[in-house]
């Protein structure tokens, strides 16, 4: 079996971007027009959150709502049928998840409506993302990132499958379930978790249909109850690799909730995820992410303008992780 739902850490765990260019892609809008709280459905597939947007009054379109990228990404035929002009920003683009250079392409927007909320003047990065995807009848247009939600207030309430755009509001610190974020690379929303007596940074990617996606070095500093044991594999430029699943003795701490014993997906070594902040981006360390199969228990505001997240939930019980977990998978 091979996991499609980490397309969007294997092609777009973007670090930088080289060449003669110097301006950055333009990932939050210039403008966006919204003035009081809108509450938009949301369709959740395999623990991933699907919206559906107009871009240039055209659509409907499709977007996995995915804070593990910073940036629109389309389908480059979905640019070609919206007839979307070149963007001023083309280059060499390191990913360190394919581990070698290639060009890339923005083209830019004019107008992409979400609910009653219009977002205007963005850069959208081009990917060949398969339609089938989620291996659904509902076809997968791209990714909508984290960086076009820069000045809301944007809460992804899974229990509820609904989206909340607020306009002029903060969080507070000393409020409840609110725990401290960073961007250290204006890009990618890092936490850090204490799990038991240690403390791991995770990047929070709602785009990973995975719980608990850990680095190897993370892996390594906890005991296992239940394997690690080979759950499959996915497919990467160099080939297939295995991915390895298990259940850990630990418990991680979020907010004030816990996650006892959860279930973890370890990636292997050669297939690194998002960067680490405070390093030179080329060569930084990768992070651990959070998603889906834990977010799904949640609703979670972020705050991208005082980084502070809140992971709010009903019930105070612990959440446990049953049997192996079922993420996304293609047969």
């Amino acid at each position: 079996m091979r996991h499609p739902a980490l397309l969007s850490v294997l092609m777009l765990t973007v670090i930088c971007l080289i060449g003669c260019q110097t301006e950055l892609p333009q990932a939050s809008p210039r403008q966006i027009k919204l003035t009081s709280p809108t509450t938009i459905p949301l369709d959740i597939q395999s623990h991933l959150p699907l919206v559906t947007v107009t871009i240039n009054g055209k659509g409907p379109y499709h977007l996995i709502l995915d804070t593990g990228s910073p940036t629109v990404v389309l389908r480059p035929e979905i640019a070609d049928e919206l007839q979307l002009p070149k963007g001023t920003i083309k280059g060499t683009e390191f990913s360190r998840s394919i581990g070698g250079v290639d060009t890339v392409s923005f083209r830019r927007i004019s107008s992409l409506k979400l609910g009653e909320a219009i977002f205007e003047n963005l850069d959208a990065k081009l990917v060949d993302i398969p339609p089938d995807y989620l291996g659904s009848t509902l076809r997968i247009d791209g990714l909508l990132g984290l960086r076009v939600f820069a000045r809301l207030l944007l809460t992804i309430d899974y229990p509820n499958s609904q989206l909340i755009l607020t306009p002029d509001d903060y969080l507070g610190a000393d409020a409840l379930n609110v725990i401290a974020a960073r961007l250290p690379d204006a890009e990618h929303l890092l936490i850090d978790l204490p799990v038991n007596h240690k403390v791991m940074t995770f990047t929070l990617d709602t785009g990973t249909s995975m719980g608990f996606f850990l680095t190897d070095d993370d892996a390594n500093q906890l005991t296992f109850a239940q394997g690690p044991i080979v759950s499959g594999s996915t497919q990467t430029p160099h080939g297939p690799v295995d991915i390895r699943v298990g259940r850990i003795n630990q418990t991680v701490h979020l907010a004030d909730q816990q996650i006892q014993r959860p279930i973890i997906y370890i990636r292997p070594a050669e297939y690194p995820l998002i960067s680490s902040p405070d390093q030179d981006p080329l060569f930084a360390k990768a992070t651990s992410l959070i998603g889906g199969e834990v977010l799904k228990h949640f609703a979670i505001t972020i705050d991208q303008r005082s980084r502070l997240i809140r992971f709010a939930r009903e019930s105070q019980r612990p959440i446990k992780m049953r049997g192996y977990g079922k993420p996304v998978v293609k047969p």
